[in-house]
Parts: C-alpha cells; sequence; structure tokens
C-alpha cells in the first residue's frame, strides 16, 4: 500500500528521470499496487507511465506476469487476464500466451479495442525501426566483438573495485606487500557464486577467483559451500592460521540464495561460517572478511572481532584479482552503500529517510533492553522510536564507506540564506585529503524540511559528486540545487514547498553532522 505521497517522492522519481533520458522500454512488474497488480493497472501503465511522463516507448510484462494476476485474484482466468493487461496498456507479454491466445478474440468482441492494438503495434514498430532492425535483424558475422577482450576484462576489474565496499578497516588494510596469507571460505574459489544471481549466460572457466589471483596464499577451503555445516575440516584452518600473518576469509552467500524470489528470514551468514569466524579471531591474528552476497549481511555479533570488512556483492568475472588490489593497496575500495545496513533482519525495513515520529529517538531517550528494571513500572519508560536490543541506528548508514585515505570536511558556505523562485544557492565545503596517498570520496549533500504541509523525511540526497584526491591535496566542492529541488507531493497531488527552515548536510554518508540551515522564501 503506497500514497500517492510515496509514489511521486520515493518510487516513481527514477522511472520519470528514465523517461526524461530516453529510455525506450519498460517492464511492468509482479507486484501489486495498492490492490493492483501492476501489469493489470491502468493508472500505473498509462495515466501516469505515458500521461503524466510522456513515455513514447512500449511496456513488456514480466514473465508471465499477465496470467499471475490470476493467482493474484484479480483475473478470473487467462483470457480475463489479457483483457485487464491490454486495457492497462501493456504493449508485449512475455512468455505466457494470453495476448497470443485471446487478444484477437477480445478485439472482435469490443472488450478491447483496435485503436489499442494498434497502439501497441505502433509502439513496438516503432522502436524496432529506430534500432534499425528491420534492415539488420542479426548480428553481422564479421562483428568485431571478442568474448573476454582484455579491454573488456580490465572494466570489469575495475567496476568489482568501483563497487566494492570498505565497513570496517582497524588499519590492517593495505596489506604489507609481503605478508603470509592464509585464504579461507567457502567463496573464495567459487567460480560460478562469484558472478551472482541470474547469470544464465556465465562461464566458470574465465572467472578469476580470490585463490587464483592470491596464488601464493595458503589455501585451506574449510567449508564447501556458503550453507555447508561440516566443521570437519575446521583443524586444518586453523593449523594453518598458525603460520601466517594475516587471515582472508571469503564468504557470504552463494548466488542461489539472492535474486528474485530468494528472500531468508535470518540474514546471517549460512551454514557454519560464523562458527568458522569466530575459532580464527581467537587466534590472535588479524581476520580480513570478505562477503560475497546479494544483500546485506548480518554481521553484528562478529564485527568487533573483525580487523576489516569488505563487501564485495557479487563481484563478477574478475572479481579475484579485483581483491588481490584492493588488499595490497594497488587499489582502494571505491563503492559506497546503496542501502541502510541492518543490524538484523529484525530492523528491516530499514530507510535512511524514514520519517522522525512523533518520539523521535536520541542518545538521551534510548534505554537499552539490559537496563531496564526488573519489575518496571508498565509505561513507556521514555522510550521513542526505536527496538528495545538493537537501538536506533543501523550498523553502517546509506552512502557509507571508508577507503584508505583520511578526508576532512571544512564547514559549508551557501552562497545565499534564503532559497527563491528562479534564484538557485550554491553551497560549497573544502575537503582535504589528510592522508599519505591518494584516495577517492563521495561528497553527499542531503537536505531536511524541518516543517511541512505533510511531515518529511529526516534526510533526503539531493546531490552527490565522487572525487580523486593526491595527498594533501585540498579541494572546494559546490552543488547547486533550485528552488524546484525542494518541492514534493502530498497526497492531494500538490507540488510545492512552503517557507520555512530547510537544514542542509554534508558529509561522507546519510549521517553526516556537517550542518546549516536555509530558508525558502
Amino acid at each position: 500500500i503506497l500514497s500517492d505521497e510515496l509514489l511521486y517522492n520515493v518510487y516513481l522519481p527514477p522511472f520519470k528521470a528514465a523517461v526524461e533520458n530516453g529510455v525506450a522500454t519498460f517492464m511492468s512488474s509482479f507486484n501489486e499496487v495498492n490492490g493492483m497488480p501492476v501489469t493489470g493497472s491502468r493508472r500505473m501503465l498509462t495515466e501516469i507511465l505515458r500521461g503524466e511522463f510522456g513515455s513514447e516507448g512500449f511496456v513488456v510484462s514480466d514473465w508471465a506476469s499477465v496470467v499471475e494476476m490470476i493467482d493474484h485474484g484479480f483475473a478470473r482466468d487467462t483470457k480475463h487476464a489479457a483483457e485487464l493487461a491490454a486495457n492497462a496498456g501493456l504493449d508485449m507479454e512475455m512468455a505466457s500466451p494470453a495476448y497470443e491466445k485471446f487478444l484477437e478474440e477480445l478485439v472482435r468482441e469490443g472488450l478491447v479495442p483496435e485503436s489499442q492494438l494498434d497502439f501497441f503495434v505502433r509502439n513496438i514498430l516503432k522502436t524496432k525501426f529506430r534500432l534499425n532492425l528491420f534492415d539488420e535483424p542479426f548480428v553481422p558475422e564479421d562483428h568485431p566483438g571478442v568474448f573476454y577482450a582484455p579491454s573488456h576484462l580490465a572494466k570489469a576489474e575495475d567496476a568489482a573495485i568501483e563497487s566494492a565496499v570498505l565497513l570496517k578497516n582497524d588499519g590492517i588494510l593495505p596489506l604489507k606487500p609481503n605478508s603470509k596469507i592464509l585464504l579461507t571460505g567457502p567463496l573464495a574459489h567459487q567460480e560460478k557464486d562469484q558472478l551472482g544471481t541470474w547469470s544464465f549466460d556465465g562461464e566458470d572457466h574465465p572467472t578469476v577467483t580470490p585463490q587464483e589471483a592470491l596464488e601464493k596464499a595458503v589455501f585451506v577451503e574449510g567449508l564447501s559451500f556458503s550453507r555447508d555445516k561440516d566443521q570437519s575440516r575446521f583443524e586444518q584452518v586453523l593449523d594453518a592460521a598458525r603460520d601466517v600473518d594475516a587471515i582472508v576469509f571469503v564468504g557470504g552467500e552463494e548466488a542461489i540464495l539472492s535474486g528474485e524470489a530468494h528472500s531468508r528470514a535470518s540474514i546471517r551468514l549460512p551454514g557454519a561460517q560464523e562458527e568458522l569466524l569466530a575459532e580464527l579471531t581467537k587466534l590472535n591474528k588479524p581476520v580480513v572478511l570478505v562477503i560475497m552476497a546479494g544483500r546485506p549481511i548480518n554481521i553484528t555479533d562478529s564485527i568487533e572481532s573483525l580487523n576489516a570488512v569488505l563487501m564485495m556483492w557479487h563481484p563478477g568475472t574478475m572479481g579475484g584479482s579485483a581483491l588481490k588490489k584492493m588488499l595490497f593497496g594497488v587499489s582502494e575500495p571505491g563503492g559506497r552503500l546503496p542501502v541502510s545496513w541492518p543490524k538484523s533482519a529484525g530492523q528491516l525495513p530499514w530507510f535512511y529517510n524514514h520519517k522522525n515520529t512523533g518520539r523521535p529517538a536520541t542518545p538521551d531517550h534510548y534505554t537499552h533492553i539490559d537496563d531496564i528494571p526488573i519489575g518496571a513500572w508498565q509505561s513507556s519508560l521514555g522510550n521513542r522510536s526505536h527496538y528495545l536490543d538493537l537501538g536506533y541506528t543501523p550498523l553502517f548508514p546509506f552512502g557509507y564507506g571508508l577507503s584508505y585515505g583520511t578526508v576532512e570536511y571544512g564547514a559549508i558556505r551557501p552562497s545565499v540564506a534564503e532559497v527563491r523562485k528562479g534564484k538557485p544557492i550554491r553551497i560549497a565545503v573544502d575537503v582535504l585529503n589528510k592522508g599519505t596517498r591518494s584516495t577517492s570520496e563521495v561528497i553527499q549533500l542531503y537536505a531536511h524540511d524541518r516543517v511541512g504541509r505533510i511531515t518529511r523525511p529526516v534526510r533526503e540526497l539531493k546531490c552527490f559528486e565522487k572525487i580523486r584526491m593526491a595527498p594533501g591535496e585540498a579541494r572546494t566542492i559546490q552543488f547547486t540545487l533550485s528552488y524546484e529541488d525542494f518541492m514534493y507531493y502530498d497526497n492531494d497531488g500538490n507540488y510545492a514547498v512552503e517557507p520555512g527552515a530547510i537544514d542542509l548536510y554534508v558529509g561522507s554518508s546519510s549521517a553526516a553532522t556537517n550542518k546549516i540551515a536555509v530558508e525558502i522564501k
């Protein structure tokens, strides 16, 4: 169930931006919105996508989402599903046969206007003409493309590095060049799983795993796959660990555990991974946890005993060589979290741009479950919006990610104190790389509208910029915001902003405290 406020302020803007930037096709999702499957929603596919956003391309269903409207309880049978989808504005059906079997019949019966069929055909043919598919329908045999070209592999490696997020580093990384490493964990040498979910055509043999890249490391797998609960080889791992300088544990989730229709009630490391990690951390050796997974993993109980944590998601073909470069400082992880990282599944869903509520949590208004007196009087105990056992913050905030540098932020400098229509505001901030090596930083600007005609999020990301800085380099970063950048929709469809104070935050994540206030006039 989504209010218009959430639809227009949070969920629809990426689709509107896609239309504005020339995206030609869209896919209707499986899910329902406000009780109506999107594949059968005229409001979504026609009124909003085409009417309000001006899309001139076509819409294809997700796999069999037309007939799945029967299971939703929205369509009586396959024919009725075809009727609902066609009248909603779905141009093309994927996989299921509802259009093939019944669309002509529906048109003849007048249940779907012939003009609607003409509209679908025109949209599809128009896109094919733009792609020149009638003159060149096939890839020519002499096409110069080459699988696994060196330049492509280099880009794949760069992508793995730039998307990896360094979550913790107590100084162990980068490792010293001659460090003797124990490489262990169930995903240290899993070629296919490294490619991630939905990699149907992915091939095992070209994939470079951590074991292949770290050829000088001592390799003892310990666990054969991420769900492996067999602890019989733990002693082999521990024996090898006693004779090394550092331990690199590559764990997480094998690819099949992520992706569509692969939800987990617990997001802890599966199998016996936590048990093996716990034994390794008892050896008084530095332990680097490298996570390969399609979602954040609950490492709350392990984080304190780990020296470094690197999230690589599913890094793809060159994940192993990318990891080697990051471990030894040839490159540094360049990613930042696109989600808030929860302390456990019980915190989900967690959004950085949540509402403040009438009882916002603060350090002064938080009573931990262990601090509640026995026999306490049945009241709220002064508690605010938080979990008794997990507090009111995620483990890592949206936008977070460490580097191998040390970047310091100066005060925020607005060009004007008041924002008016037609007069943009420029926000400047000085950043300094105080480290001894080149580094990257993602400077992020967030806004909070203190008082609105409807309640507003505590933070909204407005701008960001990724920069690279030499040792000792100082830079001035400037963002420009217009009056319209502060406008928002309410549930009556009004798009506006009221006069009043806006808090602006600039920093390295959504938890930034570097703050100024400006006035909307």
